[in-house]
């Protein structure tokens, strides 16, 4: 690899770095609410503990505070950095490897091209993902109310107690489900983000010129557009991580698909959407526009 092809990826890497910050500190309120949506059953009277996204945020501001809102945010803080520095990373390497040479203008290849480089982003995000998510979900479905004892402090005394009672290997748990979930969504991602970014640029001008309001758009439009791609992977992924052990109710993620389909039907896969799109908008627009100034 070139001096120059280094640099590049290099720039990717902190860049990706501070568009992974920025994403988790503006989108982490948002998360916490999916997640507690995506993964509550109903109860023996055949009712929800929440019956929506603001009863959701409701109850949890009301016995948690407002912290209770960033529960998990310590592992996605420090790994979304790491992630996105990786997905950034993969994306330019990926183009390098597609192209045969190094890309400083995207314009360069074709829609179909950043698909592929997309595609391998996300793998690159899995590989990540994977422990990290499982950290965060298990944290952000403590609905211990203000003042008593949640079951795990933090990140380290979860990875402790879940390795001493159900073995270091279930720290992986639902990792092929991320992976089925990531490779489709940051492919999609990346082609509605380059395609919205060449249809909103004015004729005479370059990509790097597109003004900041339509780079925000593209970003946050493109956010919205592959979660409403890929949601119900998500579900699945995180209802097969939410599990506690050491007896698992799914075996997978087609028996977390067909299990839940099975007890709940086909909206289960849709639980928490509206929260996601809230959250997707500003968080990508974010992303991408730290992203773009900073590389």
């Amino acid at each position: 690899m070139s001096e120059g092809s280094i640099k590049a990826r290099l720039f990717d890497f902190f860049a990706g770095t501070c568009a992974g910050v920025t994403q988790t500190l503006v989108g982490q309120p948002f998360d916490t609410i999916k997640v507690r949506l995506q993964t509550q059953t109903p109860g023996l009277d055949g009712k929800s503990l929440y019956s929506g996204p603001m009863d959701c945020l409701t109850k949890t501001l009301r016995n948690e505070g407002f912290r209770g809102l960033y529960k998990g945010v310590t592992p996605p803080l420090v790994g979304a950095g790491v992630a996105n520095a990786v997905v950034f990373t993969m994306y330019g390497l990926t183009m390098r490897l597609v192209v045969g040479k190094e890309v400083k203008d995207r314009s360069q290849l074709s829609l179909t091209q950043l698909l592929l480089c997309g595609a391998g982003a996300g793998f690159g995000a899995a590989c990540i993902n994977g422990p990290i998510e499982l950290i965060r979900v298990k944290l952000q479905m403590q609905t211990n109310s203000r003042g008593s004892a949640a079951a795990y402090s933090g990140p380290i005394d979860l990875i402790a107690k879940v390795a001493r009672k159900e073995g270091i290997h279930s720290l992986f748990r639902g990792w092929i489900s991320t992976f089925i979930r990531d490779i489709p969504q940051f492919a999609s991602y990346f082609f509605f983000y380059e395609f919205l970014r060449r249809y909103m640029t004015p004729s005479g001008l370059t990509l790097d010129q597109l003004p900041i309001e339509r780079q925000l758009l593209s970003g946050g439009v493109a956010g919205v557009m592959c979660w409403l791609v890929t949601y119900p992977l998500d579900v699945i992924k995180t209802r097969v991580q939410a599990q506690e052990g050491p007896v698992y109710q799914y075996k997978g993620f087609v028996d977390c698909a067909v299990k839940s389909y099975k007890q709940n039907g086909f909206r289960v896969f849709w639980k928490g959407l509206e929260t996601t799109l809230m959250r997707a908008f500003p968080v990508n627009a974010t992303v991408f526009a730290t992203y773009e100034a900073i590389r």
